[in-house]
């Protein structure tokens, strides 16, 4: 059905309220819409009209949640590149602040192997409980909200 928009508002009884036309294809044909479009534009070629499919509309939409999504992603590096930096720092600080313990381990015969061992071993479990904490805070932020 192709009515004027002026008769369409007065049928709806909404003066100066509708300023679109939405069109539901009883097909399921991605061709069919797009046929649709190309009709009506050439049957008002000289009319100001604007038609877009579905897709088309929900593209500048899609880009705002694109640009969000992004967003968040720099947010999350920023954030595990922090978190990486701390956990290099404090295992820093560790080892310099255990030089006696260190040199005790070795003279009791322990290797180079297994004080990395060690420090890895206390490194993981820093990381681990800095992991779950972040988590759990997160979720319960996430849900109280």
């Amino acid at each position: 059905m192709i009515i004027h928009i002026d008769s369409l508002r007065s049928l709806l009884d909404r003066p100066d309220e509708s300023n679109s036309i939405f069109v539901k294809l009883t097909e399921k044909n991605p061709e069919a819409a797009l046929d649709i479009r190309k009709q009506f534009l050439a049957a008002y070629a000289n009319d100001d009209l604007k038609a877009q499919t579905i897709e088309e509309s929900a593209e500048a939409t899609l880009k705002g949640l694109r640009s969000g999504i992004s967003m968040i992603n720099l947010i999350g590096y920023f954030g595990m590149g922090s978190s990486a930096f701390a956990i290099v720092t404090i295992q820093m600080m560790l080892v310099n602040s255990k030089t006696r313990e260190i040199g005790v381990m070795r003279a009791i015969g322990a290797k180079r192997k297994d004080i990395l061992m060690v420090f890895i071993l206390q490194g993981m479990i820093i990381g681990a409980i800095g992991a779950g904490a972040g988590t759990g805070i997160g979720l319960a932020y996430t849900f109280s909200t």
